[in-house]
């Protein structure tokens, strides 16, 4: 569905909702498939042979998944229009990295502050 260009069928008023609704869709799509791969990268954390940032309890897991999630969301739709939202091996590299990078300053075991 191109939304570039206004439908003859709708009004101008119910083109924008349309495309609100479509931008949504492709933001809330590309955060579902950005979730999966958070929850992969963060699973290493929450094995009891971790050494460094061990995730202890299934609540923290689930509050770090969101957390990690919706900031690296809300760090590519400043760079990008919700429609050109995409999982690029650029956006997984970022992600890896930031997740490391973040469970590296909690030492041994990951407290909730």
């Amino acid at each position: 569905l191109s939304l570039s260009r206004p439908l003859p069928f709708l009004s101008n008023n119910a083109h924008a909702v349309c495309f609100i609704l479509f931008q949504r869709r492709r933001r809330d799509e590309f955060r579902s498939k950005l979730s999966i791969f958070v929850v992969s990268l963060l699973n290493p954390y929450h094995k009891v042979d971790c050494r460094q940032g061990r995730i202890t309890c299934s609540e923290d897991f689930k509050f770090l998944a969101r957390k990690l999630t919706h900031g690296v969301v809300d760090k590519e739709l400043q760079r990008k229009s919700a429609l050109e939202l995409e999982m690029s091996d650029s956006v997984r590299f970022k992600t890896q990295e930031f997740v490391k990078a973040y469970m590296k300053k909690f030492g041994k075991e990951y407290r909730r502050a």
